[in-house]
């Protein structure tokens, strides 16, 4: 089979005539195999984009590195893989300034840096379920509400599950 790549004036173009299906087995079999290895990468990179965020918040929030030394640390980490071209640092610095961008936004103070008078409430007992089932669903936090009279209402994981 000959691929015509002209484009008549009474014919769609290559992108429209030609599907997997218009080629014999073996072209059929390597196309399914690369598409395959195409979702992949994709899916090898979403891992990876997740683990730099984990790898940052963790360096963050365990003060193991200062948070403008997290993209610095991150490329040290792993700076075969940048020279093996297999990552860049730009990917790093984008990931990192995601991660930056999460915490400012979610900005929750630390329990020494709120009064106590200021952070005090009651969990009543039969409501323990509904702050452990937020604890389990969330990744960093879980935001607690409570009425005008400061009694608990419900807990919520910071990321919707």
């Amino acid at each position: 089979m000959k691929l015509d790549l002209t484009k008549s004036q009474n014919s769609e173009s290559v992108e429209e005539e030609q599907t997997p299906d218009s080629f014999p087995q073996h072209i059929k079999s390597i196309i399914t195999s690369l598409r395959v290895v195409i979702d992949q990468i994709d899916s090898d990179f979403k891992q990876a984009k997740e683990l730099i965020l984990e790898i940052a918040r963790r360096l963050d929030e365990e003060k193991l590195c200062e948070r403008d030394q997290i993209s610095r640390t991150i490329k040290i980490l792993l700076k075969d893989k940048i020279e093996a071209n297999k990552i860049t640092e730009k990917w790093i610095e984008e990931y990192k300034r995601q991660y930056i961008k999460s915490v400012q936004r979610i900005s929750i103070p630390t329990a020494d840096q709120i009064p106590a008078s200021e952070f005090e409430f009651i969990i009543p007992k039969e409501k323990y379920e509904i702050v452990r089932d937020a604890i389990g669903k969330s990744k960093s936090a879980i935001f607690v509400k409570c009425n005008g009279s400061k009694k608990f209402v419900r807990a919520l994981a910071d990321v919707d599950n």
